[in-house]
């Protein structure tokens, strides 16, 4: 065996083994007893074995490597002393037995002094701000500005009663102060709602003095589209409404235009006039009067569409007794006038199949709430916002497009809108925003800069940016494990107020997946998981479930305030359509 293995090491090390240690161990053979084996003429060109001082070798090999020295095959004075793992951690990252592991994360600059830093950091903040605009289409999107609440408004209801200082003084202390809070609020409240109305106001001047300038255009398509762009990013029915009434006459005279053209075929002008009336009924059926609504059913009945316009004159008198109160008694459809040449050719049902199908509202039983602006949100979408509202869990399974993902801003507005109420910075609260990939985390990144500013934070393995400091830290799975199993972040994970899974369809994927399941059981505060293509969402939520259930004897009471219910919202319906296209090569 000993002949083998230095005939192997030989090999390996590239030198020969020498007629030597052949010659050797024929002497002994022949003499019938275990001599030791004397040393060969040429030593230095055998001495291919380093001794290795390790604790493994000792304990695997310690047979071995006696039998080795005795053969005088092991060169002692060309030893290597091999650095030991414990060693090595000793000197580079200066670690001590039962010291903590560090994570190396540092903390970032928070008063940059130097020039060249303050101008890299304005840098790419101005690149965030170009990322966020070309994420949104080119558009201008207002950032939400979140105002810390008075102290009035955070003020404790069961608060105990000030002390009576009856017989003390003249009053200047004790209860006397009551009255005086309580009139600063009042003002403080009319101050606001005055700034509010002088903001409407401006608002409404700013939309007639566009209204003004864009009716100077000569051609019509021209003042339809700008005055159209325009009224996108309105939603105050105060300033809106009447740009919508103006939007209304232009498309009626683009419509009649459109018939009195000889061999037209375009049915543009009518598409749009009946999107129009509708959506501007849908939107502010109870701001309307009885004149807009005559509007709206003098459109459709110039279309041909009498049997529309009393259905919509039937609703509207429906909502004013029922939602407002006033009785209608005017007639709002006309039926004499004459619209001989301008009306379809076809029902109302038969033009919205033929021409309307994308623009058909789904019925999704949409109304208003006042925890969203710009739109109505679905029964879903209301359910969702009430569960967030209770500090709950949910998942999430809905279509591309749907409208899941804005609950995620909602989440980060409710926790930044704590946050203006902490004295320090240890008592801000923190939203995590996991997703699967660095080209995700980039995107994300940048729509809460465009929404809320500079209070982000994200974590990949290839760069950090404000980890330590942000109140909205976007990462990875990998990261975020890391994060979560750090002892030196102890701190930082007791801040975590809410965290949102997107694509979190990615726990079953083979490579990767193993890491969200274990992201999901160690954190430790309510969670929403979004996907659009869950699989099999009640078994998925099934384990949810049941990990969040978890026996209070395993884990301590004081640790137990994550485990809540884990709410499941499953929305199959598609708000945008999907285009079907077929590629056929030519026979060429």
């Amino acid at each position: 065996m000993i002949e083998e293995f230095w005939r192997w090491v030989c090999q390996q090390a590239g030198t020969q083994a020498g007629e030597g240690f052949g010659k050797l161990l024929e002497d002994s053979s022949a003499a019938g007893e275990k001599s030791p084996i004397n040393p060969p003429p040429h030593p230095t060109e055998l001495h291919a074995v380093h001794q290795l001082n390790t604790p493994l070798v000792t304990n695997l090999v310690s047979d071995l490597e006696v039998q080795l020295a005795e053969s005088h095959l092991i060169a002692p004075g060309e030893s290597k002393t091999v650095e030991s793992v414990d060693q090595r951690c000793r000197n580079i990252w200066h670690w001590k037995p039962g010291a903590l592991v560090t994570d190396r994360i540092e903390p970032e600059k928070v008063d940059m002094t130097n020039k060249w830093e303050k101008r890299a950091a304005d840098r790419y903040l101005a690149f965030m701000q170009k990322y966020a605009q070309s994420l949104q289409g080119g558009k201008i999107v207002l950032r939400d500005v979140i105002v810390a609440p008075s102290k009035s408004d955070t003020k404790n209801d069961t608060a105990k009663p000030a002390k009576s200082n009856k017989g003390k003084g003249k009053g200047k202390k004790g209860g006397g102060g009551g009255g005086k809070k309580g009139k600063t609020g009042i003002q403080k409240d009319k101050i606001q709602a005055d700034v509010a109305a002088r903001l409407q106001a401006r608002k409404v001047s700013d939309m007639k003095l566009f209204i003004h300038q864009t009716s100077q255009q000569k051609v019509l398509e021209d003042r339809i589209n700008r005055l159209y762009n325009r009224l996108e990013s309105e939603s105050d029915p105060v300033v809106t409404l009447p740009a919508q009434m103006q939007l209304l006459d232009w498309c009626v005279e683009a419509y009649a235009e459109s018939k009195s053209q000889e061999h037209t075929t375009t049915m543009e002008p009518a598409i749009r006039l009946f999107q129009t009336v509708h959506d501007i009924y849908r939107r502010f059926k109870i701001a309307l009067d009885a004149d807009q609504v005559k509007k709206l059913t003098g459109a459709l009945v110039m279309m041909g569409f009498v049997s529309s316009a009393k259905a919509l004159a039937d609703d509207y008198v429906k909502v004013q007794v029922s939602d407002v109160g006033n009785r209608v008694n005017v007639k709002l459809v006309r039926e004499d006038e004459d619209h001989a040449g301008e009306q379809l050719e076809m029902s109302c049902a038969r033009f919205q199949l033929d021409h309307c199908g994308p623009l058909m509202v789904r019925s999704v039983d949409s109304a208003p709430d006042e925890r969203v602006d710009g739109f109505y949100p679905d029964k879903w979408q209301r359910d969702l916002l009430d569960i967030v509202d209770r500090q709950e869990s949910v998942i999430v399974s809905a279509p591309t497009s749907s409208g899941k993902t804005f609950v995620s801003f909602y989440v980060m507005k409710q926790i930044l809108f704590e946050n203006k109420t902490a004295k320090r910075h240890q008592d801000k609260g923190i939203i995590v925003f996991c997703v699967p990939t660095k080209a995700l985390v980039n995107q994300v990144a940048a729509d809460v800069y465009q929404r809320y500013g500079n209070v982000f934070g994200f974590y990949t393995r290839d760069y950090r940016y404000r980890l330590l400091e942000c109140e909205v830290l976007v990462v990875t799975p990998d990261c975020l494990e890391t994060l979560l199993l750090s002892p030196e972040r102890e701190t930082l994970i007791r801040r975590i107020r809410y965290a949102i899974f997107d694509e979190v369809h990615c726990i079953g994927e083979p490579v990767g997946g193993e890491i969200w399941e274990r992201c999901l059981l160690l954190i430790r505060c309510p969670f929403v998981a979004l996907s659009a293509t869950l699989a099999n969402p009640s078994v998925f939520h099934a384990w949810l479930q049941r990990i969040q259930n978890l026996d209070s004897s395993i884990i301590k009471k004081e640790n137990m305030a994550h485990l809540n219910n884990v709410s499941l919202i499953i929305h199959s319906e598609r708000w945008s359509d999907l285009e079907k296209i077929m590629y056929l090569p030519s026979n060429a």
